[in-house]
């Protein structure tokens, strides 16, 4: 990744004290996790993907409240921090932490399709956003705030340039991977459980409502595949 203005930019603001919050958005497949990937390298080259990539976000406000001057990445941000679920418990979590733990010099980037997608306490907070316009080629935005608006901030989004990304060292695709497989499936895990509230025979499939289970013949005794 070129030193692009937006790069000396982030480094300035950490450099006297300040916490960015860094939204990397795009359609799908136009390398926003691999950008992601780079500008955290960029600005921290001993980045753990293992430790400082999350998916989930109670992994992530765990990790964060004892970490300084640190790079995280929140990856797939939507399925926790849409503007749908603005009133979540972890949505609420994410804005507080954010809100109260710059001080500590961290940078955020935060990776989604949709920028407006974000609930709003949250673009509220952004100071950059880099937009995928295909793998490796980005436009780039600064934002400014109008702190006298009395309803909300009414933000400014000033164009910064265009920036060309390289990809990560193949080591670090590979690590992102891994830990990406595991955290999706973790996640998808949760909402399964979360949202598809039904009884299961001991065989694994859905219980019907009927007194045997359609699939195996066992009667129907069991809550939650136990006896």
């Amino acid at each position: 990744m070129r030193q692009h203005i937006i790069i000396k930019y982030i480094k300035d603001k950490i450099k006297h004290g300040y916490s960015p919050l860094i939204v990397v958005c795009g359609g799908t497949n136009k390398g926003k996790s691999m950008t992601a990937l780079s500008l955290a390298l960029e600005l921290d080259k001993k980045f753990n993907v293992r430790t400082n990539l999350f998916i989930d976000i109670k992994d992530f406000i765990l990790r964060v409240l004892n970490a300084e001057r640190q790079v995280f990445i929140i990856d797939e941000a939507k399925v926790f921090l849409d503007s749908a679920k603005w009133w979540s418990e972890f949505n609420q979590d994410f804005g507080n932490i954010i809100a109260t733990q710059r001080y500590k010099n961290n940078v955020y980037i935060v990776v989604l399709p949709i920028v407006k997608k974000l609930a709003k306490e949250h673009r509220n907070m952004i100071d950059i956003i880099i937009e995928m316009k295909q793998q490796g080629y980005a436009y780039t935005y600064l934002i400014k705030r109008r702190w006298s608006e009395l309803r909300e901030f009414e933000l400014w989004r000033t164009f910064t340039g265009a920036m060309f990304v390289s990809m990560p060292p193949e080591k670090i695709v590979n690590e992102y991977k891994e830990v990406e497989a595991i955290n999706k499936t973790k996640v998808m895990i949760d909402m399964v459980q979360r949202l598809i509230k039904i009884d299961m025979c001991a065989c694994g499939k859905r219980k019907p409502n009927l007194n045997k289970c359609e699939w195996c013949g066992e009667r129907v005794g069991f809550k939650n595949g136990v006896k």
